[in-house]
């Protein structure tokens, strides 16, 4: 993928303001990383697909008084470029991007399928999720 400076400085800047890196664990059995931004503006989540693809859609009004929320986020074939790209450009969340990029350097390339995680990489995973639920704590 090819993005600007001036692409990746707007994105960086998104993020840092209303974006999140996540590390999760879907029923407990494996890890995975979201780089999401969510916004009440359907024109920000439409550029942000537009320029560095992923997913994108609505969530319905939860109460009449609120508007409708648009979210967007990358997946993994985008993800590990952008990362790397993004890094340099990021202030607030720049801890998280890092944590983000050792994360997924534990996932291997190729067509490789274990049935069962290697136990040196699961150590590093459960350690970027810590990380990462630590950096993103609100609150005291």
């Amino acid at each position: 993928m090819k993005w600007s400076a001036t692409e990746l400085a707007y994105l960086a800047g998104i993020m840092d303001a209303d974006g999140c890196f996540y590390i999760g664990q879907p029923g407990q059995k494996t890890h995975t990383l979201r780089l999401f931004v969510m916004s009440t503006s359907k024109c920000l989540i439409d550029y942000l697909y537009k320029t560095y693809g992923g997913f994108q859609y609505s969530r319905k009004i939860e109460k009449l008084t609120w508007k409708i929320r648009h979210e967007w986020f990358i997946d993994r074939q985008v993800l590990d470029e952008l990362l790397e790209r993004l890094k340099p450009y990021l202030i607030i969340k720049k801890e998280q991007c890092e944590v983000a990029i050792t994360f997924r350097k534990t996932f291997l390339r190729g067509k490789r399928k274990y049935h069962k995680i290697p136990e040196d990489l699961l150590v590093i995973r459960n350690q970027c999720h810590q990380r990462m639920r630590l950096l993103n704590k609100k609150g005291p």
